[in-house]
């Protein structure tokens, strides 16, 4: 049976780009299968990267460029595969992602 997850008593954990932090709340690691919180300070930055299997994103706190568009709260994205983007923070943000395949990075940030 599938189990409720206490996002609140889940600790930030760091990712190797200053400024992004992560709550993982669901990851199979045999298909990439990926859903998470994901905490930006301002002017973070997250390099090229694309979703194999496409990327779902809501916005839930301030403001987000990814590739051209400018997301704010209460918006939601679906990015297909093949639309590789960068993500700047514009404010301190916090966003709901899925991932079902897993990120590529296109560059080294």
């Amino acid at each position: 049976m599938p189990k409720p997850v206490d996002v609140d008593a889940m600790e930030w954990k760091a990712l190797p780009y200053p400024g992004i932090r992560a709550k993982v709340l669901h990851s199979d690691p045999e298909t990439g299968d990926r859903a998470a919180l994901i905490e930006l300070d301002e002017g973070a930055h997250y390099p090229l990267h694309d979703h194999p299997g496409g990327e779902h994103a809501l916005i839930l706190e301030g403001e987000l460029k990814s590739g051209g568009e400018v997301l704010r709260a209460g918006q939601y994205i679906h990015t297909p595969s093949g639309a590789p983007h960068a993500v700047v923070a514009r404010t301190r943000c916090r966003f709901f992602v899925v991932t079902p395949k897993g990120v590529v990075l296109v560059e080294k940030g």
